[in-house]
């Protein structure tokens, strides 16, 4: 061999060494790329992977990681990003007919702005004013929509149940007036809006029936309010027969009484400022309104009997359905039996159904075979055990009542909803 060769062989050695320890450290460089990713990432198991099965040649961007696995890593900003959950609800209106207008009218039931009822799949006005209701709860513009933010607020497992507080107005408030009129604790005009007034007079109630002392009307303080064990106030004055007023024979007019009174002569009324003192009456005639609505006519008397309660309950179909109403232009459900009660000279409290049903001074009536003409229906739902709906039995399988869902007063018939959720009924008569 050749000293020429000799010298070729050795450099094929010393290249083939070389390229065997630039493999090495290529290997361990590669190793340890994948140890630094295994900790930082925990790729434990892709990295014993990658251990095994190394390729021959490595492209440079496999020693660090890429702008991907940068930006994979968790963001810190929550606003970065919307709420996927948001995504799941589309807007809700007056109008709509579909799966998700039940949904929306359970969970208001469940959260105390809707009476209970056979849910329907139809938005309608009832279903809107519970949405209201809800807005002003927790301080939104009262649109009566539910748009996708606000069915994530609707369905939240915290949401706000239904309250009232300083500031509100609405037929609910009127209606808490009243009845806290009733038990002596208001002595203010009913005016629909809760001032300062209102809140003392629901602290007051509070205090007496030893509850949290807020002034807040929350749902437990609105069904101990219109039920039979509210403790009512020490003040309340013993109603006493007013005798009929005597009619007097109005003064001639001589000719200087034609003057017109000074407007100073006028008196002011008595008691502090703000909108639930009563105020005087503007001497100027107010334009009428282009398009009123006729006011129901509550002058009608009935027999006190079974007769004159019914013929007071068909005189109401068609009547709309409103949360808390008592009538007589709107009613909730236990309203519309209040108010035919009281019509056909039943002496009774403006109560909730919960505590029609358990009335003692009433016959107890067990069973839908027993029912007669004139007896009250009391029901729960399929989701509770507990008395939250009441109607009129007319006979014939069919009772009136105000309904949630069909937004107004109507007869419906014993289907399997009503004859399953049916509790017990009550003899007035």
């Amino acid at each position: 061999m050749s000293r020429r060769d000799t010298k070729s062989g050795g450099r094929k050695r010393l290249s083939l060494l070389a390229t065997i320890l630039l493999s090495i450290l290529v290997g361990v460089v590669v190793l340890s790329a994948l140890a630094v990713l295994a900790l930082q990432n925990r790729w434990l198991p892709v990295a014993a992977t990658a251990a095994v099965q190394l390729p021959d040649e490595l492209a440079p961007d496999m020693l660090e990681p890429t702008a991907s696995e940068v930006s994979a890593e968790p963001e810190t900003d929550a606003t970065a990003e919307p709420d996927v959950s948001i995504l799941a609800y589309s807007t809700l209106k007056l109008g709509d007919d579909n799966a998700a207008v039940e949904s929306l009218q359970l969970q208001l039931m469940r959260l105390g702005y809707l009476d209970y009822d056979m849910p329907s799949t139809y938005y309608n006005a009832s279903i809107a004013e519970a949405v209201k209701l809800f807005q002003r709860s927790v301080g939104r513009d009262m649109t009566g929509v539910a748009d996708a933010e606000l069915q994530e607020e609707i369905y939240q497992p915290e949401a706000q149940t239904y309250q009232l507080k300083l500031s509100d107005a609405g037929s609910d408030v009127e209606s808490l007036q009243y009845r806290l009129a009733e038990m002596g604790y208001y002595e203010d005009k009913i005016s629909g809006f809760f001032g300062p007034r209102t809140e003392e007079a629901v602290m007051l109630f509070q205090a007496r029936n030893e509850m949290r002392v807020s002034g807040t009307v929350n749902h437990s303080d609105w069904e101990l309010i219109y039920s039979d064990e509210a403790v009512e106030s020490e003040n309340k004055p013993t109603p006493t027969p007013t005798p009929a007023p005597t009619r007097t024979p109005s003064p001639t007019r001589s000719p200087e009484s034609t003057k017109k009174p000074s407007p100073t002569s006028t008196g002011s009324p008595s008691g502090g400022g703000g909108k639930e003192t009563a105020t005087p009456k503007p001497t100027a005639t107010p334009k009428p309104d282009a398009t009123p609505r006729p006011a129901a006519d509550d002058s009608k008397s009935y027999a006190r009997s079974v007769d004159g309660l019914i013929a007071c309950a068909n005189d109401q179909l068609g009547k709309p359905y409103s949360w808390s109403g008592k009538g007589p232009d709107a009613f909730d459900c236990s309203g519309l039996v209040y108010y035919c009660l009281t019509k056909a000279g039943v002496s009774t409290s403006r109560l909730s159904s919960r505590s029609y049903a358990a009335s003692s001074k009433w016959t107890l009536v067990e069973t839908i075979d027993e029912l007669r003409a004139g007896d009250l229906l009391f029901f729960h739902d399929d989701s509770s055990s507990t008395v939250n709906h009441t109607g009129i039995f007319i006979g014939g399988g069919k009772f009136i009542h105000a309904s949630s869902s069909q937004g107004k007063v109507m007869t419906s018939s014993f289907t399997a909803y009503w004859t399953r959720n049916f509790v017990c009924g009550r003899r007035v008569f």
